[in-house]
Parts: structure tokens; sequence; C-alpha cells
């Protein structure tokens, strides 16, 4: 939803100053990883972005996520500058459970650490954000334990980036 905020093809039925205020992203400039939930989308009626923004679904994510970053590398070749986004419930439901929008399959936390490193350790990286945790449904801690070393263990190569 807010990456169609972003792209402006979610806006109907937002007050219009608050559509005025809603940045714009350039649909050329973004590359999705990971998604796995086309088909959930498609049953409740709500249309793709595929035909808009480069998507790399889970599977591919999770079987070279080398290739994988070439091809958003190069897909985003033209960028002088990248941000990089994180959600979390890209992650497998055995990886993290604790979020709020549970889907089968998903990446584990080796590849989304090893992923991740290479986008920070670009020059191109100007920035990064994690988003998606609910602590609530993470009652032992376990979870929030284990974001805390894939964000240290992430930042080992930003040294190198961060243009």
């Amino acid at each position: 939803m807010e990456l169609g905020f972003a792209l402006g093809i979610t806006l109907d039925g937002l007050p219009d100053d608050l559509v005025r205020e809603l940045p714009r992203v350039d649909a050329r400039s973004v590359v999705v990883i990971g998604p796995r939930d086309q088909g959930e989308l498609a049953e409740r009626g709500v249309a793709s972005i595929r035909d808009r923004v480069e998507l790399m679904p889970s599977d591919s994510v999770t079987s070279d996520p080398d290739a994988v970053f070439a091809a958003a590398a190069a897909h985003l070749a033209r960028e002088p500058e990248w941000w990089v986004h994180i959600d979390l419930d890209v992650l497998s439901t055995a990886s993290l459970g604790a979020v709020d929008y549970r889907q089968a399959g998903g990446i584990d936390w080796d590849v989304l650490t090893r992923l991740t490193r290479r986008m920070l350790a670009s020059r191109r990286a100007i920035g990064w954000d994690v988003t998606i945790y609910n602590p609530d449904l993470d009652h032992d801690g376990a979870g929030a334990t284990r974001i805390v070393r894939y964000l240290a263990e992430s930042l080992e190569s930003a040294e190198e980036g961060f243009g």
C-alpha cells in the first residue's frame, strides 16, 4: 500500500491535501525484491504493479541472492543513488514470526543479510530503513534479538558504502 502511495497509483479516496503532500517515486527507480503475495492480491482484486516496477519474486532470491542483487543493480544502473528499504515480512514465518502479515514462503536471515550487505556496500547506497516488526507477537524477545544481530551484521559492510 505504501509503495502504491509513493508511485501515485493507490490514491483514490484519500483527502486532496494528503495526496498533494505524498512524495512520489518514479516507478523506473524501484526494484521490489522478495514479494510473494501476488496470488493473494489477485484474489482480492488488487492490480499488480509488475507492469510498473521491477519485481524479483521470493523464490528467485532464495535460489541465487547474488544474481538477484546483480539484476537489481543493473536495473538501477542509471540511478546515482539508492535508498534501501527492508520490510522484515520478506522473511519466512519460521525466520521471524513477529509480523502482522504472515505469508507462505519467504527468505531466511542469511539470505536477507547477504543481500542487504551487498546493497549497503554499494557507493550508491545513501540510506537504509528497516520496518515491520510487531513486538506483541515476539513473546520471548527472540525476534528482536535476531533483528539487532541482522542490523549489526548488515552494517559491517556499510563503512564502504553510504557514499
